[in-house]
Order: structure tokens, then sequence, then C-alpha cells
């Protein structure tokens, strides 16, 4: 199982990160689409866990970087490993 696709780490993104998901989620189609693109990429799909928060970065827009320093601030290592 992914760690990132757990509940645990969900979790910590709703609660730590919700301002930050919710802008990310609901208020630009750029960051809405990088963020759903996340999960396989965060999986383990083909890049590492720096070339996908790049990506995210660079697709995501404005809205993608508060996300970012959120997550690695609080839920890194909840979403990294079971």
């Amino acid at each position: 199982m992914c760690a990132f696709d757990s509940n645990a780490c969900t979790s910590c993104l709703q609660t730590k990160c919700t301002a930050e998901l919710g802008a990310c989620a609901g208020a630009t189609a750029d960051c809405a689409g990088a963020l759903s693109g996340l999960e396989p990429c965060a999986c383990g799909g083909d890049m590492t866990a720096a070339q996908c928060e790049a990506t995210f970065l660079k697709d995501g827009g404005a809205k993608a970087p508060p996300l970012v320093d959120c997550f690695n601030m609080n839920c890194a290592a909840i979403c990294s490993g079971m």
C-alpha cells in the first residue's frame, strides 16, 4: 500500500493543511489538476519524490507552494513511510 494514499496521510493533510488544501483544490483549475495527478506519482510512479514535488510546484500555480510547505512541515513523514 502506498503511504501517500493512506488514511493517516489523508487525515494529516485534511487536519494540518486544511486551508492550503482547500485553496488548491477549490480555487484554481491548475492546482486542482496538479493535485489530482499526485497520487500515482507519489505512490511510486516513474518519478522520485523530489521530481514529483517539482512537477506539482511547476504545474500547480500560485496555490501549490503553500500546500507543499505545509505538507513538508506537517505530513511528509506520515505520508512517505508506513
